[in-house]
């Protein structure tokens, strides 16, 4: 289970730096998230959609690792399920603006 999660988690971050850069490229969507765009305006929107990404995997691997190591699996489960809920929210909404 948390493994198929942990998948659809890296496929929703693909599918959310291909659908933004789509949105953006078409001039039909802008990127909401200050620091986001901050990244995209000095460094261009797919690099700096990367280096959000990346940066923002790093704290969460680092906070699920401690999550994981102190609680069970469960709980580990329920992040992921959360996480990518919003993440599909936010892939959806991309995808109506890219279209």
């Amino acid at each position: 289970m948390l493994e198929s999660l942990i998948i659809l988690f890296i496929c929703l971050q693909i599918g959310d730096v291909w659908l933004t850069n789509k949105a953006i490229k078409s001039g039909k969507g802008q990127e909401a998230n200050k620091i986001a765009a901050f990244f995209m305006n000095k460094f261009g929107v797919i690099w700096g959609l990367l280096i959000i990404k990346f940066i923002a995997g790093i704290i969460l691997v680092t906070l699920l690792y401690f999550i994981y190591d102190k609680a069970n699996t469960n709980l580990l489960v329920l992040c992921f399920v959360i996480i990518n809920i919003v993440y599909a929210i936010v892939v959806y909404n991309n995808f109506k603006i890219a279209r």
